[in-house]
């Protein structure tokens, strides 16, 4: 969509000024970044890095969230959608849809098949945007290959060296934010849903090495 990005640029370059202030680099955690990549190196020459996890798991997190869980309704397939009724309306606005031709096709797959369809169309935006900046300036990291050793090659691409230890690394990753101890019991996929999770993210799949 055709949208000026100068308001986004500002208010990015201010949190970033903000941080210097008591801070020696700045560094953001978001997914709501994921499709800015190219517009934030031509801006600010920064580095990314991408965490990625199992998308079998991913899938399955969203749906035990809620995401996707009814259809959307469209009048005319060349826009984007707009407002959409919702137990959460709010939550729309993070859960993108395609336009044109195909979105009659997405909008009548299964919850597991749109949230699979996500999880490829994000991963790949990204992989693709990638390709546009120099391989010096992005890293991609597995969430289940995330050790020391590789915490300690994230430090070293954005250029600190860390003072936390193994020990203490290893704790703060045992207590990660919204861990939960108890397991939550997946849901068993149908034959449909099973064929349209892999038609999905096989690909992308086998490209992140999964």
């Amino acid at each position: 969509m055709p949208v000026d990005e100068a308001g986004f640029q500002c208010t990015i370059k201010s949190m970033i000024d903000q941080d210097l202030i008591s801070s020696e680099f700045s560094f953001e955690s978001s997914p709501y970044l994921s499709l800015s990549i190219r517009n934030l190196f031509s801006f600010l020459g920064c580095k990314f890095l991408l965490l990625i996890r199992d998308p079998k798991k991913v899938v399955q997190s969203h749906v035990n969230k809620g995401w996707y869980e009814k259809s959307f309704e469209q009048n005319n397939q060349d826009l984007a959608l707009g407002w959409q009724m919702a137990k959460h309306p709010h939550h729309y606005f993070g859960r993108i849809s395609p336009i044109g031709p195909y979105f009659k096709e997405w909008n009548n797959l299964s919850q597991v098949g749109k949230c699979a369809w996500y999880w490829k169309t994000l991963n790949s935006s990204i992989e693709e945007q990638f390709s546009k900046i120099p391989k010096d300036n992005w890293l991609i990291q597995k969430l289940e290959d995330l050790d020391f050793q590789a915490y300690q090659k994230i430090t070293h691409f954005f250029g600190f060296k860390s003072n936390l230890g193994e020990e203490k690394f290893n704790q703060i990753v045992w207590r990660r934010p919204n861990a939960t101890k108890t397991q939550i019991k997946e849901k068993v996929w149908n034959t449909k849903e099973t064929e349209e999770y892999n038609h999905q993210v096989s690909e992308y799949a086998k490209k992140f090495g999964y």
